[in-house]
């Protein structure tokens, strides 16, 4: 039997030690002088050495006969288009109001006045579960809250809730939810009651310290000062993930607002925090390309302090792996509700009439724009993507961004952040 280096090895370099990472396996390892010669003179055979065992039970050798990229091809229509699966993920928009105005918002383009009414929801629940009695193989549901801001709409959230968790109880499925919010209504009352309905993670925005958070979401210092209080009241509730949209990405501000938070706060280990992308959705190539260089060279500044002061734990959640699709709900099973009961395929369409593919009413609608987002890589993404070492990981970007032109990242910005963070999983900081 004949074999052959995977194509999604990545070598990497630093100071003068030489790293392996499959990006297919996950599996990561330090190349010694011998291991460097073995790869460099292997002849595709098995020659029975520790090192082509060390090296093909890890995925770094793989079965000539094997098409790598056909095998990622093939799971990722399975995982798209199967219908059958044990779980099942839904993100449903109460509505679009919302008490603030921030300055990156990509549903300002909504009606804020938009909102699920009573029997909008019920029809929702009544879909729902419809799906779950459709479907004996599913052993979970999760629902994620959106909006505008959820919680301005718990009264719906509830009515949903008692429902939904009724069903699954009598059905033995797991159920859980998470909910979006900027926490200016999530206080310790708050927390409580979502807990009650089976909500147990909450991602809150923080958009910098007191003078760049007012004025990046058009409010007052007293909003600011709530939110804090409310995630230091609600943190031993509910697992709460702190996305900080910094304006121009800036890392100083990341770094100041993650040592306020840990420190001042005494919230490490209460809390996570991540350092998005706040994007500019230009559709000019290079601008775009030129602002995530810019991210990348900044979220690894922030990374190496946070690493130095707080250690590892603080990337949970960050690692890379591999992915079977771009985005989960690009898979015909998981579906984006609106207020209104339409469904989306990503929850940046919300309020797009011409995104629409189904409601709740008439179910899916099996239109030319769900086919479109369910296009497979080998369809939406550049030969040299499909050439590239790191597509399991990547999947060629946001099916999104691809539909509207938009260019999501610099590949090769993104490439170093990625390789930093799995060499920081194997406690290796560069």
């Amino acid at each position: 039997m004949a074999y052959k280096q995977s194509i999604y090895n990545v070598f990497y370099e630093k100071n003068n030690i030489q790293y392996l990472w499959n990006t297919y396996s996950g599996a990561l390892i330090q190349l010694d002088e011998s291991g460097q010669k073995y790869l460099k003179l292997y002849t595709g055979q098995n020659d029975g050495s520790t090192e082509f065992k060390m090296l093909s039970s890890n995925g770094f050798i793989v079965d000539d006969r094997i098409d790598e990229l056909g095998r990622i091809i093939y799971y990722e229509k399975q995982e798209m288009y199967t219908m059958q699966s044990d779980s099942i993920s839904v993100v449903i928009a109460l509505g679009m109001g919302c008490n603030y105005n921030c300055e990156y918002c990509f549903q300002s383009s909504c009606d804020k006045s938009s909102y699920m009414d009573e029997i909008t929801a019920a029809k929702v629940v009544e879909y729902i579960c419809n799906k779950i009695r459709q479907n004996p193989s599913i052993k979970r549901l999760n629902i994620k809250w959106f909006g505008g801001e959820p919680l301005l709409y718990t009264k719906t959230l509830e009515i949903i809730s008692k429902r939904i968790i009724k069903v699954t109880d009598e059905s033995g499925i797991e159920y859980s939810a998470g909910v979006i919010t900027n926490g200016y209504f999530l206080d310790r009352k708050m927390a409580l009651k979502l807990r009650s309905y089976r909500v147990t993670k909450v991602q809150i925005t923080i958009d910098g310290m007191l003078e760049e958070y007012c004025k990046s979401k058009g409010t007052q210092s007293e909003s600011f000062y709530t939110v804090i209080n409310n995630i230091k009241a609600a943190s031993d509730i509910l697992k709460i993930t702190i996305r900080l949209n910094i304006p121009n990405n800036d890392s100083n501000m990341a770094i100041a607002t993650t040592d306020y938070l840990l420190m001042e706060l005494n919230l490490l280990s209460k809390i996570q925090i991540y350092f998005a992308y706040l994007r500019d959705y230009s559709k000019d190539e290079k601008k775009a390309r030129e602002a995530y260089k810019i991210y990348a060279h900044n979220y690894c500044t922030w990374l190496d302090h946070i690493i130095k002061r707080y250690g590892n734990s603080m990337i949970n959640g960050s690692i890379p792996v591999r992915k079977r699709t771009s985005c989960g709900y690009i898979r015909m099973r998981n579906i984006c509700i609106g207020t209104r009961g339409e469904f989306y395929k990503c929850e940046h369409c919300f309020g797009d009439e011409n995104s629409i593919v189904g409601d709740v009413w008439n179910d899916k609608y099996y239109n030319k724009m769900e086919f479109t987002y369910a296009t497979t890589i080998e369809q939406r993404t550049s030969k040299s993507c499909l050439k590239c070492s790191f597509l399991p990981i990547c999947m060629g970007g946001c099916a999104n961004d691809y539909l509207n032109g938009l260019i999501g990242q610099d590949c090769d910005a993104f490439k170093d952040i990625q390789f930093k963070l799995k060499l920081l999983e194997g406690g290796i900081r560069v």
